[in-house]
């Protein structure tokens, strides 16, 4: 069981295992064989969206926080744990039109979904700092797509 609130799910392609992201930083990796899920990863703030890449055998996850953090995790075959391959600040404080309905809740804007390209090589974020980013495997920064008058969820 999982002794928080639950933020986001990612099921694998194969459909046999659930990531979890929960509100104390952790992500739980739960094969749906055993009866409870095992921390494979854990941030300081609230986990908001995970994304596994793409693939028949995915070994990396795209998981983004409420400081704005996006980090790619690896994990590696016999492992219990994944380690970090990226992380940066990817969306910061909008110094723009503050968004009314949803607010920022936190120093950064939250990310509240990521998304892989179908070849693995981009990764795109969308946040509370009404923003879309397209990030490279390196962590730059290829695209925004701004003029958004709230969240982008």
């Amino acid at each position: 069981m999982v002794g928080t609130s639950v933020r986001c799910l990612s099921w694998s392609p194969q459909g046999n295992t659930l990531l979890i992201g929960s509100f104390d930083g952790n992500v739980y990796y739960w094969d749906l064989s055993s009866p409870l899920p095992t921390i494979m990863f854990s941030f300081l703030e609230a986990v908001t969206s995970l994304k596994w890449e793409n693939g028949q055998n995915p070994t990396q996850i795209a998981a983004c926080t409420t400081n704005g953090l996006l980090a790619i995790l690896k994990m590696n075959p016999g492992e219990q744990h994944m380690r970090i391959k990226l992380a940066i600040k990817a969306h910061k404080p909008s110094t723009g039109v503050f968004d009314e309905q949803f607010g920022s809740l936190t120093k950064y804007a939250e990310i509240w979904s990521v998304a892989w390209s179908p070849d693995n090589t981009r990764i795109a974020t969308a946040s509370e700092d009404q923003k879309i980013c397209i990030w490279n495997m390196n962590g730059e920064k290829l695209s925004t797509l701004e003029g958004h008058t709230t969240a982008v969820t």
